[in-house]
């Protein structure tokens, strides 16, 4: 269990730090990443914070406006996390097949390092700004990055359902260790990020003119 730190109002010393806002859904998010997001609790984000909690309530309305917000978090880190990944591939080749297949790599590398919060970055039933700016970012990462041009179409919409699908179903079955096979999870993930590529942004042909 990770350590606990104490949280005050006032004026923070070395050890403490102010308790807001901020500083809760801080906190809840990292305790969600450990127990589950599903599993989060006002009362277990209180004790992760050794405060009572009736204390914040002062701060936050209940446990469903937390996951909201936790859920506006992690699709954020997400994009954040895809946007780098693209950026820096760019930098070291324009070969779009390459930056697709790194936008494929983060993904699956952010839903390992956050297991426990991953499931929130699933639209929830009822549609909150901070989700739908974040979801927003991320179809403009993929749309740039699978050439899709500055207009999602039909043909878009589905390519980016396919890679989606793809890439969760992989992801879900890995994190509930649904790969039971001896056969090696990572040559699986290879063959599937090398069948989205040619599925989803196929080399173009090359134009020859005959002589």
């Amino acid at each position: 269990m990770a350590k606990k730190i104490k949280f005050k109002h006032g004026r923070p010393n070395k050890n403490s730090r102010i308790l807001n806002r901020e500083t809760i859904l801080e906190a809840s998010f990292a305790l969600a990443n450990q127990i589950g997001y599903e599993n989060l609790s006002m009362k277990l984000i209180a004790d992760q914070l050794e405060i009572r909690p009736p204390s914040l309530y002062n701060h936050i309305d209940d446990i469903a406006v937390v996951k909201i917000e936790i859920a506006g978090m992690a699709l954020k880190k997400l994009a954040s996390h895809l946007k780098e990944a693209v950026e820096e591939k760019t930098k070291t080749t324009e070969d779009k097949q390459k930056i697709f297949r790194m936008l494929i790599f983060a993904y699956r590398e952010f839903a390992k390092s956050n297991r426990g919060v991953y499931a929130a970055v699933l639209p929830s039933a009822e549609k909150h700004d901070v989700q739908m700016e974040a979801s927003k970012e991320i179809i403009s990462i993929c749309m740039q990055t699978m050439d899709l041009g500055p207009v999602l179409d039909s043909s878009g919409v589905h390519k980016i359902r396919i890679l989606r699908a793809s890439l969760h179903g992989f992801v879900s079955l890995e994190a509930a260790e649904g790969f039971g096979l001896p056969e090696s999870v990572e040559e699986t993930f290879s063959i599937l990020t090398d069948q989205l590529i040619k599925m989803l942004l196929p080399e173009k042909p090359t134009n020859t003119t005959s002589k």
